[in-house]
């Protein structure tokens, strides 16, 4: 682009063109009145609409940038300034803009989704980080909270954006869950009944859900309960500590034991003594080996053939033991079956006799 030859175009418009100087304030002042016009009306509709003020003063500002970009336009084009010239100029800065602030952009470009997806509003308590915070405003690069212990943390929105958020304020109840463990020496039934009381001793506590006591597991050496209430996300901290420390006090009070991990040491002093044989071992004479007699089997330790012939006998014997049981067994089965069958005639009986009685007392 020729700057030169620019200045000498603008030069020769204010030198020469009289009437292109009228035609330039026109368009400034028909410029100004359409850009105020337009920034009135679409104030009216946006406070119409349910967009948060911030989004709504987002869009206003991108209008109006618009606008004034394209008098700007408009106004070079009166004064005979090439506008190719003028975007090319304008795209190479923009270009070296968004390079240098590509993190502050997408800080832009993420505020702009948090403002109309409205994850959270302001006054919302929100955990992000697994910090607890309240939202105190939402800006275009970045949002402000403050934390519980009063520290103000400026979060930049691509932060917010690519953390999971869980927004405490959403629903208008929620759930109190406190870990109880109970010795196995504990009155369960006596426990429920304390915490149930307990629980609805605060007017805070909803009725509807009403408390319950849920036995979640059987530990080695504890009883595992999970004491649960519902109350308003507004009040639910508060009511959460009252709840811890109102069920400690009354579990001590009922003498409801609580178990907690030990670690039992003791100190052994005592000497263990054990018998043994006083008497030294017998020498011997290494050079003498005993002699092995492998030709007579008088000093076999086992008579096999008696052996076998006492396992014979004991056989004989447990068959017949096993042979007399059965014995016993069937005529246990034919003794029940007897027995069965004169019930069954004694109630056949019994029954003819009734049915001739009724049809006697027929005819």
């Amino acid at each position: 682009m020729d700057w030169q030859s620019i200045w000498n175009t603008v030069s020769n418009f204010f030198v020469n063109g009289g009437f292109a100087i009228l035609k330039l304030l026109g368009a400034l002042i028909l410029g100004l009145i359409v850009i105020k016009l337009v920034k009135l009306i679409i104030k009216r509709i946006l406070e119409k609409t349910k967009i948060e003020k911030l989004g709504r003063q987002f869009i206003t500002q991108t209008v109006v940038c618009l606008l004034w970009l394209m008098l700007i336009i408009w106004m070079l084009d009166i004064v005979g300034i090439p506008i190719t010239g003028v975007i090319a100029a304008f795209s190479a800065v923009a270009l070296a803009i968004a390079l240098a602030l590509k993190d502050s952009l997408s800080s832009l470009a993420n505020g702009v989704i948090l403002i109309f997806t409205k994850p959270f509003k302001q006054g919302d308590v929100i955990n992000i980080n697994n910090t607890e915070c309240i939202v105190k405003e939402l800006r275009l690069f970045n949002t402000i909270v403050e934390t519980y212990d009063n520290r103000r943390l400026i979060i930049p929105n691509k932060d917010m954006i690519a953390n999971t958020i869980e927004n405490l304020y959403t629903n208008p109840t929620r759930r109190i869950s406190i870990p109880i463990k109970l010795s196995y020496r504990a009155d369960v039934e006596k426990f429920k009944k304390v915490a149930i009381e307990t629980m609805l001793s605060n007017p805070l506590v909803l009725t509807d859900p009403a408390p319950i006591i849920v036995l979640e597991k059987l530990d080695d050496s504890t009883i595992n309960f999970d004491v649960r209430c519902w109350t308003l996300s507004t009040t639910f901290c508060d009511v959460k500590n009252d709840m811890i420390e109102k069920l400690f006090n009354e579990l001590k009070r009922n003498d409801i034991p609580l178990s907690y991990n030990q670690l039992e040491v003791r100190l052994i002093d005592d000497k263990v003594v054990l018998p043994f044989d006083k008497t030294p071992l017998q020498k011997r004479d290494t050079n003498v080996n005993p002699k092995i007699d492998t030709e007579n089997d008088e000093n076999d330790i086992f008579d096999f053939k008696e052996i076998v012939k006492k396992q014979k006998e004991y056989s004989k014997k447990w068959s017949a033991f096993r042979e007399k049981r059965k014995q016993k067994a069937i005529e246990r089965q034919k003794r029940k079956a007897e027995k069965l069958a004169k019930k069954q005639n004694n109630e056949n009986k019994i029954s003819m006799v009734s049915n001739e009685k009724i049809i006697d007392e027929e005819n």
